[in-house]
């Protein structure tokens, strides 16, 4: 699937990038959220160590530049079209306005299930990563194709997995099995609902016939 595909292909860039010490990005004409997030972060965290070969396609290469830019405050694109790399504050109750950004930036929901449903899977997946990631460095990136007639949002974050948050919790599970009993809804603490993923998961895709990826430890499940 093309979702998965493009995180795949970022796999495969950073690999390449760290055996060469160049990320030789000349060819890609496009680049989704879920590329360009993840690649985005690595690059901010090797920009010393990894020279960059820009696209040779010039409106790739100018969106390239213009996600890396780092920022303090948010600003839409002109157009609209999307929220740009942003890092989520440490505490959950800063982060409301990234929630609201997106939430304008998709017209609250119209077309995926109404603002009600569309603010409840985007506040469930920010409160997923304050939960339970215990993470130093959290970032989101939404972006709308009008025209295409579809949206993108990406979270990502460097906490301790979620296979992590299982062996904290006392239980060994190897990364596959951990994404899938996080999915059945198995909770890490005896009176919690568990990751939240499956009812968000459920309602996505069975509800909105959306599609998710979701990447952890060494492993990943597309639905």
């Amino acid at each position: 699937p093309e979702l998965f595909q493009e995180y795949l292909d970022y796999c495969i860039l950073r690999e390449k990038s760290q055996r060469e010490g160049m990320l030789a990005l000349s060819r890609i004409k496009w680049f989704y959220p879920t590329k360009m997030l993840p690649l985005g972060i690595f690059l901010r965290k090797n920009k010393d160590k990894i020279k960059t070969i820009l696209p040779e396609n010039e409106n790739a290469a100018k969106y390239f530049a213009t996600m890396l830019t780092e920022r303090k405050i948010i600003v839409m694109s002109r157009e609209g079209s999307y929220i740009p790399i942003v890092t989520l504050p440490q505490k959950r109750n800063e982060a409301n306005f990234v929630i609201e950004r997106i939430q304008n930036l998709c017209e609250s929901g119209k077309g995926m299930g109404g603002r009600s449903a569309f603010v409840y899977l985007l506040s469930e997946m920010v409160d997923n990563i304050y939960d339970h990631a215990k993470f130093s460095d959290a970032s989101i990136f939404a972006q709308i194709y009008k025209k295409k007639g579809f949206s993108e949002i990406v979270i990502m974050d460097d906490g301790i997995t979620i296979p992590g948050s299982y062996a904290v919790a006392g239980h060994a599970f190897d990364d596959g099995q951990a994404l899938l009993k996080a999915l059945e809804g198995l909770s890490t603490k005896a009176q919690e609902r568990g990751f939240g993923l499956r009812t968000s998961v459920n309602l996505f895709t069975k509800g909105l016939k959306g599609n998710f990826l979701i990447v952890s430890g060494k492993a990943a499940v597309y639905i």
